[in-house]
């Protein structure tokens, strides 16, 4: 049936921005690249741990440099989770989320929406931050790209990254940066177009993707989600329930998150405060951790420890599981036995009733 539309307005196109664009990336040259990069391990140099944009009571979320993933059936709030998560790098906080340094800079790369609608949502942010609505802010960008092909997408992409040198990338839609999310060979060249810009640029780059539409699969879809999974340092589930959104960490290659993280949608639209709903963790842990003596024997040599040197000590001195491990470092300091600073450094607390 042929389409007689006429109130559509010709999309104008800033030429300008694809000349920036095609300065600040330059012509992709492998042996230049390998040159660059130092990709031979050197035990003589120190390697930093992870630098995390977020933090829950002590434990890193979104690390730069790496990929992460965020998964949900449709409509299960996972917009709602990322513009939460967006305010806390901006603001510093939202909720139960704080971020571990000033001044970050977002950029969100929408695949989907239209125009309006990716503005709709910036300006929430916007109202979660306390900026004006109707002010771009120099630390945060949105680009919609639904009207755009694949390569156009992905030029755009590493354009905007190597243009704005964001600390966080919001890549909502990753399938649309391939034709087709079950062919592997495309699939693959997406994760290693992302791993590349994520480690070049130092972002931490943010994908979300459809969960399969079983609702006893809660794999993402296709080949493409199952090379998202193996290269992504942290995994994110997103369900809801009546009004209320659950977020999950379902995958972490380092310091794992315990606490589920929850949140309300209001009236307007806008997210409430995230709070932390902590899983019950087994009641032998509990007892274990209630006693100071059970923490000393970690400082008699060492005063302080990093969360991982801790953790190792706990599995050296005869826990089998990392979990647990964990599990016992989160207890203790929720327990008031364990005392960690702004700098994350790790000591027993010290109270006349627990000397």
């Amino acid at each position: 049936m042929e389409n007689n539309r006429t109130d559509r307005q010709p999309r104008t196109v800033d030429f300008s921005l694809f000349d920036q664009i095609e300065k600040a990336v330059p012509a992709y040259d492998l042996d230049k690249a390998i040159q660059k990069r130092d990709y031979r391990i050197d035990l003589t140099q120190h390697y930093a741990d992870a630098e995390y944009l977020l933090t829950v009571d002590g434990i890193g979320m979104l690390a730069k440099g790496d990929i992460q993933a965020v998964k949900g059936k449709a409509k299960q709030g996972k917009t709602f989770f990322i513009t939460a998560l967006v305010a806390a790098v901006l603001n510093g906080k939202f909720g139960a989320l704080k971020a571990s340094g000033e001044d970050y800079r977002v950029l969100i790369v929408d695949t989907e929406q239209n125009m309006k609608n990716v503005a709709r949502n910036a300006r929430k942010i916007h109202r979660l931050c306390g900026w004006p609505e109707n002010e771009n802010h120099p630390r945060f960008s949105a680009v919609a790209l639904s009207g755009y092909n694949t390569d156009e997408r992905r030029e755009i992409l590493e354009g905007e990254i190597a243009l704005l040198k964001p600390d966080l990338v919001i890549l909502d839609g990753i399938k649309d940066l391939c034709r087709n999310i079950m062919d592997n060979p495309e699939s693959t060249d997406v994760l290693d177009l992302l791993s590349r810009l994520s480690q070049d640029n130092n972002t931490a780059i943010c994908c979300i993707l459809h969960e399969n539409k079983s609702s006893t699969d809660s794999n993402m879809r296709g080949h493409l989600g199952t090379e998202l999974i193996n290269k992504c340092t942290e995994e994110y589930q997103v369900t809801k329930k009546d009004n209320v959104i659950t977020i999950e960490q379902t995958v972490s290659r380092d310091a794992p998150l315990y606490d589920k993280l929850e949140f309300t949608i209001e009236e307007d639209g806008m997210p409430s405060e995230i709070a932390i709903a902590i899983k019950t963790h087994k009641n032998s842990i509990r007892k274990t951790i209630a006693k100071t003596d059970y923490w000393r024997q970690f400082f008699i040599n060492q005063s302080s420890y990093t969360r991982k040197e801790l953790h190792r000590i706990i599995m050296e001195s005869g826990e089998k599981n990392r979990t647990n491990a964990y599990a016992k470092i989160r207890a203790g300091l929720n327990e008031g036995k364990l005392t960690i600073d702004e700098k994350q450094i790790i000591t027993l607390t010290q109270k006349e009733d627990s000397i």
